[in-house]
């Protein structure tokens, strides 16, 4: 699935005209709600989706490219095990990216792709003790966008924060 979504962002990427979303230099921030989502198949475990939200900064370079440093606070999700609750899950994570921001024909709608690496904190908390472990690794986002005007976008997009955590959120972005 996640290689079907990066198959049709690219596509739809090379139907991009030269015209980029944003070729305009400066400072954003950006502020991004959505749900976090946790795969504990193949543990005999389950996690509820967490919905949490981001805090988002970057410095457009001109001609689509950015740098961004996003921040994911606490997120909390409780673990069950065939219906009980069996312990609670604390995840934090900051990535820095490197994203491209392309339009569709000159027009306020443009696609975005987001590169970069992500360290996340994980705590595990259950009735036998807890767990806590710091990870790092390799992370990317698709989405796309609308530009309102010269200084504010909304943004939705996907972000694959580790091979079993996923982030879908929906967020905007200020220009200064």
């Amino acid at each position: 699935m996640k290689t079907k979504i990066a198959a049709i962002f690219c596509l739809a990427l090379s139907y991009a005209s030269t015209a980029l979303a944003d070729d305009t230099k400066g400072i954003y921030v950006g502020l991004k709600a959505g749900t976090l989502n946790i795969d504990l198949s193949g543990t005999g475990l389950d996690a509820d989706t967490a919905n949490t939200f981001g805090v988002i900064g970057g410095y457009a370079f001109g001609n689509g490219l950015s740098a961004e440093l996003e921040f994911i606070p606490t997120t909390e999700a409780d673990i069950m095990a065939n219906g009980f609750k069996v312990g609670q899950l604390e995840i934090d994570t900051i990535g820095f990216y490197a994203a491209y921001r392309a339009a569709l024909n000159n027009s306020p709608v443009f696609f975005k792709v987001k590169g970069g690496i992500l360290s996340e904190q994980v705590d595990i908390k259950g009735n036998n003790g807890s767990i806590s472990e710091t990870d790092s690794g390799l992370s990317f986002g698709l989405g796309m966008g609308y530009k309102l005007n010269n200084q504010v976008s909304l943004e939705l997009e996907y972000t694959l924060i580790e091979q079993d955590v996923d982030f879908i959120s929906g967020g905007l972005n200020v220009k200064f």
